[in-house]
């Protein structure tokens, strides 16, 4: 009995008080318990990391943090987080690196490349791995669900419908095949051979498994990657995470949330709440969502110009990011690449500052505004309304941005790439007219606004009907006059084109109370605004991302040339500062004097660049780089601190003592001392 009551209370005693810190390592063990960051070992038993972040979950109360190591972490259901209401349970990995970070494979199931076998040329038959699906049925499993690759090795997606040749790079879809033989003929497809057991893949640029890393499903469940549904205060940072779900997060009904330095492959962040509970306080910060569409079946495909879009299986609704039913939130340095629609903010969705956005390939909108159908009025609660977008870039998609019947919508320094549109539309789903007053208060300021689409407005609201289509107001634009048509404007309701000035002294529609663009420009050709045009029309978007930043040139109509008003976040899309008059646009030229701690130069000469990494920068907006203090003598400085520059007093003229450094960097001589004045031999008249 003594040892029994000995072990329950040691038990007790390394149980953490209050809020605690588990540990789960590649090499640990569900068998330990999970207080160590130590590998499952026989001397560290039990004090060792678990295995599994589902055990982890199990276990974990509201305020703990779970640390998850560096390495893959496969299988991994995620469905246990617990609602915290009071302090946030924190999951936290080492870091989206694709080679040092934390590798989350949810629902899926590592397959063993080594033991693979080419049954014909660029055509490979693996053995399953325990567990998985082999026959999927649902159209969901087929294309939400199955089987990735990773080609490159690489975290970031580089493809558009516009490019033929173009590379998706990191974790991709392969298409399920209903037979084994059609595996043959189709690189990126996949079956399964009941014959024997395995997998029959060609995989994209008919890689060698060897060479890759490929993962396959678990039986499908319910399609939810991390499972938040009706949670509150869950907190998730520093993951690859690879889902092989429809969804790669999907928070619904529940309040703060915080997703930050994450990369999602495979499946979006779905975020849903209802006007009987909104999600609120939502925090997301550089998170990258890619790849949640799939891959053209035939990429081989050489007529794909404007209009053509060859695409593989894929869900017909997937997205980066989906913000419905979302108040009183923050998206800052989120990137979004190939998917079906890129970004939604739908159905009461309000409140929302979005700051550095990137999204480019979708193949239909790059990024939404959508008010739900059942709205009644103008101030029905499904009205999407409030919601500023700043310093952001859309581009290779078919419409960048497109709004139905919402209001109170702000882009301020934004730049849309071709081939992508501007489309404002006052009609529900249906054909049914917005309600009164919608859509309403839409302002474009101090951006870049290019299309292959041509930059249009559409506004159909019955034609007008109910008053809507108010405060539509664009200044400090500019517009590059070498589009396609040659035109700027396109009003679909009355099936014209326009050139800017026609634009400007424009009424043929009903929208009240609106300017068009007085101070903005028309400027050509493309190639004068933007440093690599190619990159917006087929040339080259095999970049992260595809190149749209200013041409540094004092001639380009985008520098030094918006409107100083509105300092916006005083940041731009790459994290430079805003200087001066901005530029128009997501990007600030270095023409016309950036400052010192955000020009990418070591202007003090002590090997540190830019803010924060020289701490003579207090901000990104400091116009020197020169701090008093930091041991290195900047210009203007005659030392610093035990800095003196080699100088002595002897070197200023004294003949002794100790030369020290002002607070202020300047010498201080008080410790020098000159020669004192020789000794003279006083004659004395009186001496005999």
């Amino acid at each position: 009995m003594r040892g029994v009551l000995l072990a329950l209370v040691l038990s007790a005693l390394s149980m953490p008080a209050g809020a605690a810190t588990w540990w789960v390592r590649t090499d640990g063990s569900d068998s330990c318990n999970g207080t160590a960051d130590a590998p499952d070992t026989a001397g560290n038993r039990p004090n060792c990391a678990w295995r599994t972040i589902d055990h982890a979950l199990s276990q974990a109360k509201c305020g703990d943090t779970i640390d998850v190591g560096a390495g893959d972490f496969y299988g991994e259901d995620l469905k246990g987080f617990p609602t915290c209401t009071t302090s946030p349970l924190t999951l936290r990995g080492a870091g989206p690196s694709p080679t040092g970070g934390t590798r989350v494979y949810i629902e899926l199931l590592d397959v063993d490349e080594s033991a693979c076998t080419e049954v014909a040329t660029g055509v490979w038959e693996c053995p399953a791995p325990p567990g998985a699906m082999t026959s999927p049925t649902s159209s969901t499993e087929k294309q939400a669900a199955y089987q990735w690759i990773d080609p490159a090795g690489s975290d970031y997606v580089a493809w558009s419908c516009q490019r033929t040749d173009g590379e998706m790079q990191g974790w991709v879809q392969l298409a399920w095949m209903s037979s084994v033989s059609a595996v043959n003929g189709n690189p990126g497809s996949l079956a399964y051979n009941s014959a024997n057991g395995k997998f029959r893949m060609r995989l994209w640029n008919d890689a060698r498994p060897s060479s890759t890393q490929v993962a396959i499903p678990k039986p499908y469940g319910s399609g939810i990657g991390m499972d938040l549904r009706s949670k509150s205060g869950i907190t998730i940072e520093g993951m690859q995470v690879v889902a092989g779900t429809a969804t790669c997060i999907s928070p619904t009904m529940g309040d703060d949330f915080a997703f930050r330095d994450l990369t999602c492959y495979g499946g979006g962040i779905i975020v849903q709440g209802v006007s009987s509970n909104w999600v609120t306080n939502l925090t997301i910060e550089r998170v990258k969502v890619f790849n949640a569409m799939g891959r053209p079946l035939d990429e081989t495909q050489t007529s794909c110009l404007d209009g053509c879009w060859e695409y593989g299986r894929f869900s017909s609704d997937s997205q980066c990011l989906q913000l419905s039913g979302v108040v009183s939130s923050t998206i800052t340095d989120f990137t979004c690449g190939h998917t079906r629609n890129g970004v939604s903010f739908a159905n009461g969705t309000k409140d929302i500052t979005v700051t550095r956005m990137r999204e480019y390939g979708a193949f239909n909108h790059g990024v939404q505004f959508l008010s739900g159908d059942g709205a009644t009025s103008a101030d029905d609660p499904s009205i999407v309304l409030n919601i500023l977008v700043q310093d952001s870039e859309f581009g290779a998609s078919q419409e960048g941005i497109f709004l139905v019947c919402v209001r109170d919508v702000e882009f301020r320094h934004i730049t849309i790439s071709e081939p992508s549109g501007f489309q404002i539309k006052g009609y529900i789903t249906g054909g049914r007219g917005c309600p009164f007053g919608l859509p309403r208060n839409i302002d474009v300021f101090n951006s870049v606004l290019n299309g292959r689409n041509v930059w249009y407005q559409e506004i159909i609201d019955a034609r007008c009907n109910a008053g809507g289509n108010e405060d539509f107001d664009w200044d400090y634009n500019v517009y590059p006059s070498d589009l396609p048509s040659g035109t700027v404007h396109r009003h679909s309701a009355s099936n014209s084109t326009m050139n800017l000035a026609a634009w400007q002294s424009w009424s043929g529609d009903c929208a009240g109370n609106s300017t068009r663009d007085p101070n903005s420009r028309q400027s050509a050709p493309r190639a004068s605004i933007f440093k690599n045009p190619g990159g917006l029309n087929m040339a080259n978007d095999v970049t992260d991302p595809p190149l749209a930043d200013l041409v540094d040139s004092a001639s380009n109509p985008a520098v030094n040339f918006a409107s100083s008003a509105w300092p916006g976040s005083g940041i731009d899309l790459d994290g430079n500062a805003r200087v001066g008059t901005p530029d128009a646009g997501a990007y600030e030229s270095t023409v016309g004097g950036s400052p010192q701690c955000s020009d990418g130069l070591d202007n003090d000469g002590d090997g540190k660049t830019d803010y924060p990494d020289d701490n003579g920068c207090q901000n990104a907006n400091d116009t020197t780089e020169a701090l008093c203090g930091d041991g290195f003598i900047d210009a203007g400085e005659q030392c610093d601190g035990s800095n003196l520059g080699g100088q002595t007093c002897t070197d200023l003229g004294y003949t002794q003592g100790t030369l020290a450094c002002t607070t202020s960097c300047t010498y201080d001589e008080s410790g020098c001392q000159a020669a004192p004045p020789p000794v003279q031999n006083l004659r004395r008249d009186d001496t005999r």
